[in-house]
C-alpha cells in the first residue's frame, strides 16, 4: 500500500470458474475486477470495478420419449453484471467513515441499471479491543450453478437461478462489507 499521495494504489483480480454437470449442464463464470485508491493526506478515494460473465448451458430432459431416448431442451442463458463502486475514506483518531455510490447493470435480454449507497462508520473503543461498525449498502448478487451447488449440494440442475436485487442491506457489528 502506497502512502504516497501521487502514487495510484491498486489491485486487480481475474477469476474463472467452469462447472459441468452430470446432466450435461455447464457453467462458464469470468470475472474481471480492479480496485483503484489513491491517498490525499489523511482522506483516501477510490473506486471499485467489476464485469462478471456467466453463460450456463442447461440439458432439461423432456416427459416424451423418442426412438433414441429421451428427449432434452437445452437452453443457453447468457448474463454480465458490471459494477463500479465510488468510494471516499476518512479516517481520524478512533473513528472512521466510508461514503460512496454504487452502479450497477444487469445485463441479460435487456440492461437495467440500479444505484446503491454505500456507507460505512465504525469507531474504535479500548485501543481497537472492540469497534463496532453500522452500514448502509445495497447490490447485485449473483446466484450462479456453482454458488447454489455449494450451499446446497442436492440441488437440480434444471433449477432457474436468477440473480438477486440486494435493495438495501442495513448492518451493524460487522466489518467492511461496501
Amino acid at each position: 500500500m502506497l502512502k504516497d499521495s501521487a502514487k495510484l494504489n491498486h489491485h486487480l483480480s481475474l477469476d474463472y470458474d467452469f462447472l459441468n454437470g452430470l446432466s450435461k449442464t455447464n457453467e462458464h463464470n469470468l470475472k474481471i475486477g480492479a480496485n483503484l485508491f489513491k491517498y490525499m493526506g489523511k482522506e483516501e478515494i477510490g473506486a471499485d470495478v467489476m464485469l462478471d460473465f456467466n453463460a450456463l448451458e442447461q440439458n432439461i430432459p423432456l416427459m416424451i420419449s423418442d426412438s433414441i431416448g429421451d428427449s432434452l431442451l437445452s437452453i443457453n442463458t447468457n448474463n454480465t453484471i458490471f459494477k463500479a463502486n465510488s468510494l471516499y475514506f476518512l479516517k481520524r483518531d478512533n473513528w472512521s467513515v466510508k461514503a460512496g455510490l454504487g452502479i450497477y447493470a444487469n445485463i441479460g435480454t435487456a440492461a437495467k441499471f440500479h444505484f446503491y449507497p454505500c456507507l460505512e462508520g465504525n469507531y474504535s473503543l479500548f485501543n481497537d479491543i472492540f469497534i463496532p461498525y453500522i452500514g448502509l449498502s445495497g447490490g447485485i448478487k449473483r446466484n450462479t450453478f456453482n454458488s447454489m451447488r455449494l450451499e446446497n449440494s442436492f440441488i437440480l440442475e434444471n433449477a432457474l437461478f436468477k440473480t438477486t436485487n440486494q435493495k438495501l442491506k442495513i448492518i451493524w457489528w460487522y466489518p467492511r462489507f461496501c
